[in-house]
């Protein structure tokens, strides 16, 4: 069976994309992480970011939005 070269090409985007690894940015005394990553949205790759503390994650436009999310899940310091 022949697959199209268009096919082709979206296969070879895709294997190189489940070959990268989300990169650790930013961890917080906490436990919390922030890891950035690309995503595919059609012809266009994207950068996104992940926030996690203890197994509950948000995904996030930026680093700035996941850095919000972990000050409001996370305890605070002076608790």
């Amino acid at each position: 069976m022949a697959f199209s070269p268009h096919v082709m090409h979206f296969a070879n985007k895709l294997s190189t994309l489940m070959k990268t690894k989300p990169i650790l940015v930013h961890s917080t005394p906490h436990g919390g992480t922030i890891h950035k990553y690309p995503i595919s949205g059609g012809k266009r790759y994207f950068q996104r970011f992940l926030g996690c503390y203890l197994g509950t994650c948000k995904f996030c436009n930026d680093f700035e939005e996941a850095s919000d999310y972990l000050m409001n899940v996370e305890p605070s310091a002076n608790t």
